[in-house]
């Protein structure tokens, strides 16, 4: 079956069509360190991660990553809006932007039969059912893990299991200048070690003002469930850095967006579990030549 994957329209999130879910989960929506390492911008104070009522004089802390995130809704001539989570106001985001996450959406009846999981847990305001369904890289390892990681891999340990996960390039500078930012498309390639999976990102979106190497750890996909529509929602943005359109222009044609595009035809693929007890890929002559080229520039 073929999957119809999007994003949530600003009426499904804020104001009277909002879906119910949003009244018992609560409108915070995490983000996964891999989106943020592609480049998407998320609350930090004093060390700690907040949603946006945390950053009242008298909000709760959330020790959580949360961030801005995607909807298809125009707003007026190339800007299009993105809906700030927790107590923030809606505003407006230049559609070149790649600050905000992406929440994916798509409806349960395209995935019901590939559920690997399903629960309930207590939202802020009622309970809530979660699923999970497909698979994506989401936590970044930290200093020493990583660093056993690259040594795992450098002495073959790290066996590549012939899956890749789609990128959408990076950019070199924090503010757009119509010159600095780099948008290629780019491949990252999975491997596997003690039976979890990892990818290796050969390129970090602007991080501290450098780009660099990271292991992100490959993890089953969580989906919040809106029962009156039908749909699923992820519960984290897994997705960042991503913009809408690199020259700006957004008329309100959402399918016609790479973020849309990136739905449509990386994500769709890339989402898939592979058969765990599948064999390891035989490498071709090319592909060995690539592995230790990579591994010479580490």
């Amino acid at each position: 079956m073929n999957k119809k994957f999007s994003v949530l329209s600003l009426d499904q999130v804020v104001g009277d069509k909002r879906l119910d879910v949003f009244n018992r989960y609560g409108l915070d929506a995490e983000v996964t360190d891999y989106a943020i390492k592609r480049g998407t911008e998320c609350f930090k104070l004093k060390g700690k991660y907040y949603a946006a009522h945390g950053l009242e004089p008298n909000g709760q802390l959330l020790d959580k990553y949360v961030c801005e995130y995607w909807t298809s809704t125009k707003d007026y001539n190339s800007i299009t809006k993105a809906y700030a989570i927790g107590g923030f106001d809606v505003h407006t985001e230049a559609a070149w932007s790649d600050d905000n996450g992406v929440r994916i959406v798509v409806p349960l009846a395209d995935i019901k039969d590939e559920i690997t999981d399903a629960y309930t847990i207590q939202g802020d305001k009622g309970e809530v059912r979660v699923v999970t369904f497909g698979e994506y890289p989401q936590t970044v390892l930290k200093s020493d893990e990583a660093e056993e990681m690259f040594n795992n891999y450098q002495n073959g340990l790290a066996k590549p299991t012939g899956k890749e996960y789609g990128a959408v390039g990076y950019r070199t500078e924090r503010y757009y200048d119509g010159n600095t930012r780099k948008f290629e498309e780019d491949d990252y390639k999975e491997y596997e070690f003690e039976g979890e999976r990892y990818v290796l990102a050969n390129k970090a979106c602007f991080d501290n003002g450098s780009s660099r190497k990271f292991w992100a750890k490959v993890e089953p996909i969580e989906w919040i469930i809106d029962e009156e529509s039908g749909l699923a929602i992820t519960k984290k943005c897994i997705i960042g850095g991503i913009p809408l359109n690199r020259k700006g222009l957004y008329f309100g044609n959402f399918d016609k967006t790479r973020v849309q595009m990136f739905l449509d035809n990386d994500f769709a693929i890339d989402c898939q579990v592979i058969n765990k007890t599948k064999e390891l890929y035989d490498m071709t002559n090319e592909e060995i030549e690539e592995e230790n080229e990579m591994k010479k520039s580490l």
